[in-house]
């Protein structure tokens, strides 16, 4: 409970009194907050700096909703946007869970820029680059493309996919629908370092559990990604499996009264 403070709707008192079970999220608490670029890595895993330029560009022209894996990737290098030019952008959205830019360089070509959640970003792609050259991609290599993402993120990052196509020159605006047949570049990962490499001591579980009055919290980890580097897996797992029915038999059969759950803030741009 808060005390010294104030409550401006009273029913809030009431709802808080008949919980039971009160669910809450560990974004920030289990991590800094402050997101880093790590790794800009192309379709076969090698540093690259086109994966670097491309999300950079993406990032620097964009001027919808901004997040801050945006801000780290500004952040991480000084890239000159010299001779670029934007012409139109398709802001991010939670539903598409990207953002592209359409871009003019040098006014004699025109790229679409796309960054997002890496299986959004595979989904539109029809080829990938390979060492400076463009190949299809079939079944296999998808999976194989989305295999390395799932082990970035085992490794505890945050990944992001860039693609891109050639527009032609007289387009002036971007749609949805030009989000097709993109070139997959490569992956953008992110750290969000846990707060035990900063303190020195080590991260509360995310299923630590607290006790008032007889009510139960259960701490859900937002911050995902750090949970297999901090050795949290485990307690990660039980604590989002716990259902209401394991709590009654904790309680010793009494039936929990009501639950309120609190979504968790954690986004993927």
């Amino acid at each position: 409970m808060l005390f010294r403070s104030l409550c401006r709707r009273l029913s809030a008192v009431h709802d808080l009194g008949s919980m039971d079970l009160l669910c809450t999220d560990k974004t920030g608490t289990l991590t800094e907050a402050r997101i880093r670029l790590q790794k800009h890595l192309d379709a076969e895993g090698r540093d690259s700096a086109r994966v670097l330029e491309l999300a950079w560009l993406n990032s620097h022209f964009e001027t919808g909703l901004r997040s801050p894996m945006d801000d780290a990737i500004l952040e991480h290098d000084d890239i000159s946007p010299a001779g670029w030019r934007k012409l139109d952008e398709v802001p991010f959205d939670f539903e598409r869970r990207r953002v592209s830019v359409l871009l003019a360089h040098d006014d004699s070509q025109r790229w679409l820029l796309v960054k997002g959640a890496v299986e959004d970003i595979l989904r539109l792609c029809t080829r990938v680059e390979v060492g400076g050259a463009l190949q299809d991609i079939d079944a296999p290599r998808r999976a194989a493309l989305m295999q390395r993402a799932d082990e970035l993120a085992g490794e505890g990052f945050r990944v992001l996919g860039v693609a891109c196509k050639p527009a032609p020159t007289t387009l002036e605006h971007a749609r949805v629908d030009d989000e097709s047949a993109l070139a997959f570049v490569g992956f953008a990962a992110f750290e969000d370092p846990p707060q035990s490499q900063r303190s020195g001591g080590p991260a509360r579980p995310a299923g630590s559990r607290y006790r008032y009055q007889g009510r139960h919290r259960r701490s859900r980890a937002g911050d995902r990604a750090c949970v297999p580097r901090v050795g949290l897996a485990r307690a990660w797992r039980a604590s989002w499996c716990r259902t209401a029915r394991a709590e009654r038999r904790r309680a010793g059969g009494a039936g929990p009264r009501g639950h309120a759950v609190l979504p968790h803030g954690s986004g993927a741009k």
